[in-house]
């Protein structure tokens, strides 16, 4: 949980977005495990891999681990988690994945590496969580 400051306009921010934003470009190093907030992958977690501009970031999943593909991103769509890995700029991968087990955040975060990506409908989905299809009438 990040706090801000109570008088934020005595740093010179006119609103707190502009103090999230330089609160979160200083905690966003090379490693750090986040929570993304925003778009299609909301609620999935990502590892910090490079910084872009001011304001972004590079995150991968890895797409074989958490579903999030490589890509530049705001970090203020970002959580910052207070677990950073020891990972170098660009890496690839792999290299985060094997990372990730390491440090023993597959377990922690409830992730699985299956070292392949993952291929399935919303019917496999919906089986696996003991729903019923559509068409189905009411019978299991």
């Amino acid at each position: 949980m990040v706090y801000w400051p109570v008088n934020f306009g005595e740093k010179g921010y006119d609103c707190l977005d502009q103090v999230r934003k330089a609160v979160c470009w200083n905690m966003m190093e090379i490693g750090r495990v986040c929570l993304k907030t925003a778009g299609r992958e909301a609620g999935k977690y990502c590892v910090v891999v490079g910084k872009e501009e001011s304001g972004f970031v590079t995150v991968t999943g890895p797409k074989t681990v958490t579903q999030v593909k490589r890509r530049k991103c705001n970090i203020t769509h970002l959580e910052p988690l207070p677990d950073v890995l020891k990972i170098k700029a660009g890496a690839t991968d792999e290299e985060v994945s094997s990372a990730l087990s390491k440090a023993g955040l597959l377990e922690k975060l409830g992730l699985e590496n299956t070292g392949q990506k993952r291929h399935g409908s919303l019917g496999s989905a919906n089986q696996a969580a003991g729903l019923k299809k559509a068409g189905d009438g009411g019978k299991e």
